[in-house]
């Protein structure tokens, strides 16, 4: 049997995309986007075209750092907290409960 969670599973596959996929929800959060993006770089608007150059990609490599540690602190605490594993256990129940093609 494999479970969602397993690493025959969809998280499984998707697991390499991690970094990613963190960086992008982060950065949709409402609060966060409001917040990190709305109206902080208003000043940037007048800067000549090398600032530009050297300020985009910073901004860029700092935010996407920001966002790996966020989800590796996030990695760290579902795996003290044995999520995987008890996700796994409640989709075993589950699946134990449901009738068999459902």
């Amino acid at each position: 049997m494999h479970h969602f969670m397993g690493h025959g599973g969809i998280m499984g596959a998707v697991e390499p995309l991690s970094p990613a996929f963190a960086t992008y929800l982060i950065q949709d959060n409402n609060y966060v986007r409001a917040w990190l993006i709305k109206d902080r770089f208003a000043a940037m608007a007048d800067a000549d075209a090398v600032k530009l150059l050297l300020f985009i990609p910073g901004v860029t490599l700092l935010t996407f750092l920001a966002c790996v540690a966020i989800d590796a602190l996030r990695d760290r605490l579902f795996r003290w907290l044995r999520i995987r594993q008890r996700l796994n256990a409640l989709e075993t129940a589950l699946r134990q409960k449901l009738p068999a093609g459902e």
